[in-house]
């Protein structure tokens, strides 16, 4: 399953990319519609609003249903949201809502299909930014969302590696961010 998936970004791409070497492939969108020349190509289009818990969990239950309870070999955390404006000139509910899809979203996505992850001892990917280790002028927001994706991904990270007990043990966790560290 790949977030964020509208046409002429990562998600996108990855979706056909996949799609053409025969995998399965859940690609969402916030709406269904703006993916829909990837439904044309057979791949499975579903809506995500990741600010939204109900659509996080409503997602788990198509995807559940799909898969038949098989589990997800992949998710991949593409989504997001950019806000750019000086540090303190922001608008605080513009924050909050990067915040809300890059960071909360994400963790709730890992939270709710991390179970299927699981199951399938499969992988976690986490699309990061450059920016969260080389900020960009008028990125503040955005920048540090994508620093929380990074220590989160690195953390989880860790608890799968290394926490034999924990119950995303075996699972793998990879953060892409267009630098050397992943």
């Amino acid at each position: 399953m790949i977030t964020g998936c509208t046409p002429g970004g990562i998600g996108h791409s990855l979706a056909l990319e996949f799609h053409s070497h025969g995998y399965r492939v859940f690609a969402t969108a916030r709406s269904p519609s703006t993916i829909s020349s990837l439904a044309a190509l057979g791949i499975e289009t579903l809506a995500l609003e990741l600010h939204d818990p109900q659509t996080v969990k409503s997602l788990q239950s198509q995807i559940l249903s799909l898969t038949r309870g098989r589990g997800l070999d992949i998710l991949i955390n593409n989504a997001g949201r950019n806000n750019t404006m000086p540090a303190l000139d922001m608008d605080m509910d513009e924050v909050q809502k990067t915040f809300d899809v890059n960071v909360f979203g994400l963790m709730r996505m890992c939270q709710v299909f991390g179970p299927m992850i699981v199951q399938t001892k499969g992988i976690i990917v986490m699309i990061g930014s450059v920016a969260a280790v080389t900020p960009y002028v008028f990125g503040s927001s955005y920048n540090a969302s994508k620093a929380a994706v990074h220590a989160y991904s690195d953390t989880l990270r860790l608890v799968s590696d290394f926490v034999a007990d924990s119950k995303n043990a075996g699972i793998a966790v990879l953060r892409l961010s267009g630098n050397a560290g992943a």
